[in-house]
């Protein structure tokens, strides 16, 4: 980001309705819904939507993990986004 905060959210928004595009097109397709897991959670860092942002990466990742398509290591982001979501302030 190097000090450019304003044009990486822009960015990542870009990126964000892409993948959404094609997540839609095809949602049972494992890699395409964790790659948006992974932009949702660049922009929830950045400060955009952190709330809304970490609220549905946990939507994606439990549905993936009921679903049995998560590794462990992906398993544990669902513990990582809920620490995050709670430190969030109201």
């Amino acid at each position: 980001m190097l000090g450019r905060l304003d044009e990486a959210r822009s960015q990542f928004r870009i990126r964000l309705a892409v993948i959404e595009d094609y997540t839609a097109a095809d949602p049972t397709n494992t890699l395409w819904q964790v790659d948006l897991v992974l932009c949702l959670n660049t922009l929830a860092q950045i400060g955009d939507e952190p709330r809304q942002r970490y609220a549905r990466i946990l939507v994606i990742l439990r549905r993936l993990e009921r679903d049995g398509k998560l590794t462990a290591d992906q398993a544990s982001w669902i513990t990582a986004a809920e620490r995050l979501l709670a430190s969030l302030p109201n």
